[in-house]
């Protein structure tokens, strides 16, 4: 699979990043999720992961940004930090090459986690029943864990959905699987949204 990521050219990165930028900001407005005081959890794309800047820009000046830092501890830990517009160019390469906020700049404030809205969830491979094959670390699966209510979206292409992968115990399921040619539900019944009207299948 990273294979086929890695070959993904560039031309196809960006329209698709377009594509699945507004297809997740069309998915908000159906959820009423667009409101000033929303905070999303994103994250920035590895280089051959799908691309994430199409949907930064659009939330950027309509709902609050935050974005992780990874504590490579046991268990690892992700702490999100809200950043304003004209902050996300204050950004450093963490441990495991992703743009991370710096931690110490100012402007930069580490959220609570009763204030997400929605958490953007990367992934190498995503299947039935909310299953996702990540890069082996487990922070998401830990974060994701403690906190259940939140809606959980999971983003990558077409070709990333297997319907052979089976959910492992330790796995947290996301909630919507987002991609540029589809929309996949899993309604997990700690998620107080609707969410049966959203597949496109």
């Amino acid at each position: 699979m990273l294979k086929r990521l890695k070959a993904v050219r560039s031309e196809v990165r960006v329209r698709d990043s377009e594509i699945l930028g507004q297809k997740i900001v069309n998915i908000f407005r159906e959820l009423d999720l667009l409101k000033p005081q929303a905070t999303i959890a994103m994250f920035r794309s590895l280089s051959y992961e799908i691309d994430l800047t199409f949907l930064e820009s659009k939330l950027a000046a309509t709902v609050e940004l935050a974005f992780p830092v990874t504590q490579s501890t046991q268990p690892p830990k992700l702490h999100f930090y809200r950043v304003a517009p004209g902050n996300l160019n204050q950004f450093n390469r963490g441990a495991f090459g992703v743009e991370e906020p710096d931690a110490k700049f100012s402007g930069h404030q580490q959220i609570q986690l009763a204030d997400l809205a929605v958490v953007l969830v990367p992934g190498l491979c995503f299947g039935p029943e909310g299953a996702r094959l990540g890069h082996g670390k487990g922070f998401y699966d830990y974060f994701l864990k403690s906190i259940p209510n939140v809606l959980r979206i999971a983003v990558g292409y077409s070709f990333q959905w297997l319907p052979s992968l089976s959910k492992e115990t330790w796995d947290q399921p996301w909630d919507l699987f987002v991609t540029p040619d589809f929309v996949k539900v899993h309604d997990r019944k700690e998620q107080p949204l609707n969410l049966r009207g959203l597949s496109n299948e």
